[in-house]
């Protein structure tokens, strides 16, 4: 029986538990999923499109110069040596479903293949024409928790990532991280955009299998369980049961409890934030807090309120070019 979704796009915003659900579905015998192959991000990066035709000599240009991208670099140093000279050696013309067929080559027995991307998302209606019988698994997580993370990995690393150390919501102060909660309140809110767009379009929205991290932590086998019947495989217990990470990473301290027993707490592990740092991302994010169903929960005085609006108003004009330099930069095309 051929797989229903191949190649299977795990998707999310940075932080939002994609790399949990790819290790989950990894631990099936059926399943491989790469981490981050960045090859979409290769190709646009070069101001190609999941629709270019590369000629031989195209090929090998792009394959010379996208091994220089930071993000496929990572990738290329996984792949057989092979993979790039037989690139570099391509007679006639090579399409895109070809290109990241070579690229991210199907493990033998694996019945659903593809990878966990974090910009794919902005490509997703051309990868699945190209593929016809792909599909995408979209993972979203309240930008409050995603925030949160964002700030406690910061924090790990201007630190020294040390170990020992442990950090929670209380430790964050209003006036040092406020911005970082605005920014990534807006990335994320970019992000959520484009997914609730492709999910409006019924052609993409049959494809796609939106569910929240939330639910996932909190319900795990029935979440899982939908998703191996949406791609075409049976679940099996043992994807939940804790084991060594089977999952490549590339900032394993960012992952270190993946393979771990899932941790349901840390889905409200936001709760405990400033009122000031809840009221930032629930200001800039409110229209994706609403589609999801996230529910606002700062409460500030009214001279509280009007500190957060002043500061938004007086950075805004910033803050926005930064939304919009981050989806270019990292997840469009150069266009």
């Amino acid at each position: 029986m051929e797989p229903k979704r191949a190649p299977l796009f795990v998707l999310g915003y940075p932080r939002s538990g994609t790399t949990l659900l790819a290790e989950i579905l990894n631990r099936h015998p059926d399943v491989a999923l790469a981490n981050e192959s960045a090859i979409v991000f290769a190709l646009y990066r070069q101001g190609l499109d999941v629709r270019s035709r590369l000629s031989g000599p195209e090929a090998a240009a792009f394959v010379d110069r996208a091994v220089e991208l930071r993000p496929f670099r990572a990738h290329v140093a996984r792949l057989d040596p092979g993979v790039l000279e037989s690139l570099r050696a391509v007679a006639g013309e090579i399409g895109f479903p070809e290109l990241y067929a070579r690229l991210l080559p199907r493990p033998a027995g694996a019945r659903v293949w593809g990878e966990k991307s974090l910009n794919a998302i902005f490509h997703l209606r051309e990868l699945l024409a190209a593929f016809p019988e792909s599909g995408a698994v979209v993972l979203v997580r309240d930008p409050r928790g995603v925030a949160l993370s964002k700030a406690i990995k910061r924090r790990a690393r201007d630190e020294g990532f040390r170990p020992t150390t442990s950090y929670s919501a209380r430790d964050l102060e209003f006036r040092s991280t406020w911005g970082l909660f605005a920014v990534q309140a807006l990335r994320w809110s970019a992000w959520d955009a484009k997914a609730r767009a492709l999910l409006a379009d019924p052609v993409v929205a049959e494809r796609v299998l939106c569910t929240r991290y939330e639910d996932l932590v909190a319900d795990p086998q029935s979440v899982v369980a939908r998703i191996c019947a949406w791609s075409g495989i049976a679940f099996a217990p043992a994807m939940l049961a804790p084991s060594e990470p089977r999952t490549v990473h590339t900032a394993r301290y960012a992952h270190e409890k993946v393979g771990g027993p899932i941790d349901p707490s840390r889905a409200r592990a936001f709760e405990e934030l400033s009122p000031r740092l809840l009221a930032v991302v629930e200001r800039l994010a409110a229209a994706g807090l609403a589609a999801h169903g996230y529910a606002p929960i700062a409460r500030l005085d009214p001279l509280a309120r009007a500190e957060v609006e002043l500061r938004l108003a007086l950075r805004r004009r910033r803050l926005r070019a930064d939304q919009g330099h981050w989806v270019a930069e990292r997840f469009a095309s150069p266009e």
